[in-house]
């Protein structure tokens, strides 16, 4: 039997409501920010930003948000993790520029080049490299596991080892896409490699046969092709609900003047 203790703060751990306890006490931490930082929230995932070209202004309002939330957590508490907290600055200056100075606790904000939110990796230039090389790693080690299950004398079948592909591989593929497609074509090339050599080692075919055939014999699109499929799905879905934090952005979004000036720029 274990020991008896009182519970001051929080929940038991591994108890059945402590999960739906926990996302409706920290729903209330959103009341406690200014209406100009933005936010999102999935659990104890928090992440606050704020955009603007003057690199003071950034840290004047992200700092005074960090004092509400360090007295919201006070008031309620909770506990900001400090070896946890990151900031990342996004910017595509190409001059020098500095990089915001945050403190919470009064323990300075390290500054990170990439940071993982939601299981995807952003870097400071939103150009997805870290997040494919980051995504590679992992569909290179389900790749393995699936050159085990494919063995000639005792292995899977054609069927079951595409099964496990589309499970093991092409979900970690799909997951996210419609975000980190924009990148550039040499850094998706590599997801390619990846897909192409699983259906390779489902259909039993040798590594000189044309990409198009295992495809067709799978029924697997291109990877391009399904990203394009994921998107518009999303896209149709999004139409449909028209509440969604998402709708004004991707609907009634309204250019910038920037883009109506430089709107080539968006085809590089």
């Amino acid at each position: 039997m274990s020991d008896e203790y009182d519970q001051e703060t929080g929940v038991p751990q591994g108890s059945i409501i402590s999960t739906t306890l926990f996302i409706i006490k920290i729903n209330n931490i959103t009341k406690s920010l200014p209406p100009n930082v933005h936010h999102f929230l999935y659990v104890d995932d928090f992440v606050i930003c704020y955009s603007s070209s003057n690199m003071n202004i950034i840290e004047r309002k992200l700092q005074q948000t960090i004092y509400k939330l360090e007295q919201w957590a006070d008031l309620n508490g909770f506990k900001f993790s400090q070896d946890k907290a990151k900031v990342i600055h996004f910017c595509r200056k190409r001059k020098l520029h500095p990089d915001p100075e945050l403190y919470l606790n009064k323990h300075p904000i390290s500054v990170a080049k990439e940071i993982k939110f939601l299981d995807i990796v952003f870097d400071s230039k939103l150009n997805f490299k870290s997040h494919i090389l980051y995504l590679r790693n992992k569909c290179l080690r389900s790749q393995n596991f699936l050159k085990i299950i494919a063995h000639k004398d005792w292995g899977a079948d054609q069927k079951t080892l595409l099964t496990l592909y589309r499970t093991l591989i092409r979900s970690k593929l799909d997951y996210g896409s419609f975000i980190y497609g924009s990148t550039r074509k040499s850094y998706l090339y590599q997801l390619n490699t990846i897909a192409n050599q699983a259906l390779r080692i489902c259909i039993g075919a040798f590594r000189t046969s044309p990409i198009r055939s295992l495809q067709a014999i799978s029924s697997e699109p291109p990877l391009h092709l399904r990203r394009e499929e994921l998107a518009m799905k999303y896209i149709i879905k999004l139409q449909a609900n028209p509440s969604n934090p998402t709708y004004d952005t991707i609907f009634r979004h309204q250019p910038s003047p920037l883009f109506n000036t430089k709107w080539k720029a968006s085809l590089l």
